[in-house]
């Protein structure tokens, strides 16, 4: 071999590191920027609902838009709140939703229907945007999941907010089904 050949090849070699290296950098800040975004969209409805009595689908719709225009660009489908639910409160929970749009202008009837008369719930009752195929969501039994449940359960241990593993999304049973994360 050559030795101008093995400098060559060994720069060319140093050059791709770099780029890689670059390349994964960059990455890594844009996936930090957009992680911290969710956060902060979180804990913007955190705050929301815990200054408020009641929340209405109107408020919380104005709250995601005034967030958040390019969350679909950014792949989420939507952004969604579920409620804390006890078993006791079941019953009463079972009502119509309050709102002048014919889409969630229905019951919401919590699913999987609980087989623990003692099991707590996290039951999907807003959703962004309220279209069709969200709207699937809405009364979904996020804790009746164990992949779900066991990130609520880490983000209340932590006191933060934690993604979950890879979930089906409720919207899309009955479609072609494609994993996503919350």
């Amino acid at each position: 071999f050559h030795p101008d050949l093995l400098d060559r090849t060994a720069v060319d070699a140093a050059a791709r590191r770099l780029k890689l290296d670059s390349e994964t950098e960059a990455l890594a800040t844009r996936l930090e920027r957009e992680a911290l975004e969710n956060v902060a969209y979180l804990k913007a409805a955190a705050a929301l609902f815990s200054i408020a009595n009641d929340v209405s689908q109107t408020e919380f719709a104005s709250l995601i838009a005034d967030m958040s225009d390019d969350h679909r660009a950014r792949g989420a489908l939507g952004m969604g709140w579920a409620e804390w639910i006890e078993p006791d409160a079941v019953r009463p929970f079972d009502i119509p939703v309050d709102s002048s749009d014919p889409i969630s202008n229905r019951q919401i009837r919590i699913r999987p229907a609980p087989t623990d008369p003692n099991a707590n719930m996290a039951v999907i009752t807003m959703i962004e945007p309220l279209d069709e195929t969200n709207s699937r969501a809405l009364g979904y039994n996020m804790y009746s999941e164990p992949t779900r449940r066991s990130a609520m359960d880490q983000a209340v241990r932590d006191a933060r907010p934690t993604a979950s593993g890879k979930v089906v999304l409720v919207q899309d049973i009955g479609r072609k089904r494609a994993g996503g994360t919350l």
